[in-house]
């Protein structure tokens, strides 16, 4: 394990367990992708901030729920065209059960990851996916890992807890290793070619008044922030409705530190 020097000073923000703004506007035909609100809130706070934003997305949120086979390619030429700010990603084939890849054989993985990244590059166009991203639940073994690499995956976002086990979220990494994670934002693992950063802020996870004082007790160069997108709805058992908020926070405390956004891929 080694430090990677970002090429420049930077934030990235990624959005994980996304679908169901898909299923939405798959269901309710609209002509324009940034029609949903959902979407519509990313492309505002693209226009304001110069934002950009990686989705991290299901297959489909349940075994046998809609999917990303069902979603129409009528968008893709408006996506594509707006890939330099907004870009999606594999991150799990369902939202359950927890840790799904913490024990999975290489072959299980890479079959989610291409079902899921088949269908996106069918949908949005290949430029509008990326090579970096979150697992979901940020654990995997090695084998599997490195399988990903040999497809073209890049790197790795993760917690690096110091906690035991599959709690810990850091993958595959050790304990020592995940410690470089806490003293620089980007690690290469030798071994398996990987890039590793460490995530900040969970903004769904600290009210709304926290986010800026946590984020101003990082000090580094490189900073990554993540949301996830069910709490964006009204029906959602955890809804928190100052969801636009939460992610307007880190935009407006990076532009005043003079960060500028960037897709993980762009700075490794």
């Amino acid at each position: 394990m080694r430090p990677v020097k970002p090429e420049r000073s930077a934030y990235c923000f990624t959005i994980d367990d996304n679908i169901r703004f898909l299923e939405e506007s798959s269901t309710s035909g609209l002509a324009s992708i940034f029609q949903h609100p959902y979407m519509e809130l990313f492309w505002r706070m693209h226009q304001k901030y110069g934002a950009k934003f990686q989705f991290n997305m299901y297959y489909s949120y349940e075994p046998g729920g809609f999917s990303l086979a069902e979603v129409p390619d009528r968008w893709k030429e408006e996506l594509e065209g707006n890939a330099q700010w907004l870009r999606f990603s594999f991150h799990a084939r369902h939202n359950d059960p927890p840790f799904p890849y913490a024990h999975s054989t290489a072959q299980e993985l890479l079959k989610d990851y291409t079902d899921v990244m088949a269908q996106l590059r069918r949908i949005a166009g290949k430029a509008a996916t990326d090579a970096t991203t979150t697992l979901h639940y940020v654990c995997a073994t090695r084998q599997a890992c490195a399988a990903l690499k040999s497809k073209g995956m890049r790197g790795l976002i993760g917690m690096f807890l110091p906690k035991q086990g599959c709690a810990a979220l850091r993958y595959y990494l050790t304990e020592e290793q995940s410690a470089w994670l806490h003293r620089y934002p980007l690690c290469l693992d030798e071994e398996t070619g990987l890039i590793f950063a460490r995530n900040d802020v969970v903004l769904n996870s600290l009210p709304l008044e926290e986010i800026e004082p946590a984020l101003r007790r990082v000090q580094k160069e490189f900073y990554h922030v993540m949301i996830h997108e069910q709490y964006f709805y009204s029906d959602y058992c955890s809804w928190q409705p100052d969801f636009c908020q939460k992610i307007e926070a880190p935009l407006k405390l990076f532009r005043e530190m003079g960060l500028q956004s960037c897709f993980l891929e762009e700075v490794i």
